[in-house]
């Protein structure tokens, strides 16, 4: 097993802590919960539009803020991709007559 292995699976995360008065080293094992390392926790700052936007989203869903905003997250990551490739080939289709004459 590598190192990156045993840090994966590594379950408390040992600490060197001065003791007080004593002068010398001691090991405190500090237990790290499961839900902080399956998840991560972030401060969205928003204007109070944006605020107000996704109260009145939530409210008319009858879900909660976070869960409206994370619903947001993953449509507009989730197949970002394709979403461009199709917005370049319709104005490439549509606008072709236009791409021409510029070209030249």
């Amino acid at each position: 097993m590598d190192a990156s292995d045993e840090a994966s699976q590594l379950v408390t995360v040992l600490v060197t802590a001065l003791v007080s008065g004593r002068g010398r080293a001691a090991r405190v094992a500090m237990v790290v919960p499961q839900w902080y390392r399956s998840s991560v926790a972030m401060n969205l700052r928003l204007t109070d539009e944006e605020t107000e936007a996704l109260r009145r989203r939530a409210e008319q869903e009858g879900r909660s803020m976070q869960d409206v905003a994370r619903a947001a997250i993953r449509q507009y990551t989730a197949g970002r991709q394709e979403r461009l490739a199709a917005a370049i080939e319709r104005i490439r289709t549509e606008d072709a007559e236009l791409l021409d004459r510029l070209s030249k």
